[in-house]
């Protein structure tokens, strides 16, 4: 399911779906009118034994549009780590980080040097997550982006993204290829049971 909000943003739910593999799905897209919002997602499980949904959908309170026949997937594949299975182990999230003036880390404690992911805070306000953002974890101060650098490595076998602010580089091993955290184009953060692998485009 994809939800595309006022603010141009757009978020998509469920595994994800190979273009060539869409004919067997049927979607429906829905919008409120007059400027009223969703207030819910739903979803109909197939039974309390099956791991699976039948349908998923958001709920409307008043009046609202509805269109048959759409197609929601691109038109060619969008490539995944070639780590376990695309459609089931992979989670993303793309921003673009033109115009990012801080950005806060997240990571399951203080002491962890795999992140988890980053809150992104634009100079207008607005913010955006890449990666997981949870706030039940240990979330950093808002570090200017100028000052931090990343790193992509593996810990036991497992890809993983490491975040840091200029200061903190001291206390690591500097032999190790940090790289500055971009300021702009593209970034995509892939993220799952096989670990966290980052794409710059």
């Amino acid at each position: 399911m994809k939800v595309a909000t006022s603010h141009g943003r757009n978020c998509t739910f469920g595994p994800k779906v190979q273009a060539r593999s869409e004919d067997p799905f049927e979607y429906e897209a829905v919008w409120s009118k007059a400027g009223n919002a969703i207030k819910g997602l739903y979803h109909s499980p197939v039974s309390r034994i099956v791991p699976a949904f039948e349908e998923v959908g958001v709920s409307i309170p008043n009046d609202y549009i509805m269109s048959t026949g759409c197609n929601i997937c691109p038109t060619i594949d969008m490539p995944c780590p070639s780590l376990g299975a695309p459609n089931l182990d992979w989670c993303l999230s793309k921003v673009c980080v033109d115009g990012v003036a801080t950005l806060q880390i997240c990571k399951a404690g203080t002491a962890e040097d795999r992140c988890l992911g980053v809150l992104l805070t634009y100079a207008n306000g607005c913010k955006e997550c890449l990666g997981q953002i949870r706030f039940d974890k240990y979330l950093s101060e808002p570090i200017k982006t100028q000052d931090c650098y990343f790193l992509t490595q593996k810990i036991n076998m497992i890809p993983c993204v490491s975040v840091r602010g200029h200061s903190q580089l001291f206390t690591t091993n500097l032999e190790q290829e940090w790289a500055k955290f971009p300021t702009h184009g593209n970034m995509s953060w892939w993220f799952g049971p096989n670990g966290d692998i980052i794409w710059l485009d």
